[in-house]
């Protein structure tokens, strides 16, 4: 199941008023330009930086984010709060988009793979990337809506999916787009205990009990069984004896504890 993204600009603009809307047709990396603008003291938040087709997309350290015109790509800018680590944020903006696509969609077994992806059985469904600049918080979103599964690059296929595929009909790009940045624009402003954030994505997480392998560009990979995360929102591998804690890196899963 596949459909264009057609967003209606001007519903858009009434509904989201006074978030101002930045729009590209066509744009390299919504979080690059809302990045470029925040740094250049040019970009008013809170605003969204929203594109048709997003061509180089971001996603953490080097890694890039295929998308195309079923895809919703788009960067929320809001005001960062002086009491919430930066660190904090991917978890929290994780859960209240997994809970926010659950009710919309009714599709509730979407699950969070520590720091930012959301997955459906297994396959990529979307992804977060949240930055912080010049006292502005990006919250990058990437989220296969009506993403045609047999037009991406043949290595993804079997390894990504969209609410369409998934739901069995086309999604109202326009109507989703609207229900996450609500959703994100509200909750986001209100005050929430850390520890309820991470039960909540305890409770969701894809990472826990499975065997995985952890590597990044300082430490030698190290491979155990995911029991969760600690209370700083750190992973937590148990490799033999030993508890480590797990601040970021690329992580491979290979299977049930």
């Amino acid at each position: 199941m596949s459909a264009p993204s057609r967003y209606r600009l001007s519903e858009i603009r009434a509904a989201l008023a006074p978030v101002g809307v930045y729009w590209y047709s066509r744009l390299g990396s919504t979080n690059v330009r809302a990045a470029e603008l925040a740094r250049a003291r040019e970009l008013d938040v809170p605003s969204i930086t929203l594109t048709g087709w997003q061509v180089t997309g971001r996603g953490r350290g080097t890694n890039t984010w295929w998308s195309s015109t079923g895809s919703l790509t788009v960067t929320v800018a809001l005001p960062s709060h002086a009491s919430r680590p930066a660190h904090q944020l991917p978890l929290l903006v994780g859960v209240i988009v997994r809970r926010t696509i659950a009710a919309a969609t009714g599709v509730e077994d979407v699950m969070l793979k520590w720091p930012n992806d959301l997955l459906h059985h297994d396959r990529k469904l979307g992804g977060l990337l949240c930055e912080r600049v010049n006292g502005v918080d990006l919250i990058g979103l990437g989220l296969n809506v009506n993403l045609n599964i047999a037009a991406a690059p043949p290595l993804l296929r079997e390894r990504i999916t969209s609410l369409s595929n998934i739901i069995g009909k086309p999604v109202d790009q326009t109507e989703m787009l609207l229900t996450l940045i609500r959703a994100l624009v509200t909750e986001l402003d209100r005050p929430r205990e850390w520890h309820d954030v991470l039960g909540e994505y305890n409770r969701h997480h894809f990472l826990t009990g499975r065997q995985i392998s952890v590597s990044n560009f300082d430490h030698p990979q190290i491979s155990g069984f995911c029991i969760g995360l600690d209370p700083d929102g750190r992973l937590i591998l148990k490799s033999g004896n030993k508890l480590h804690h797990i601040i970021s890196g690329h992580i491979e899963y290979v299977g049930h504890h």
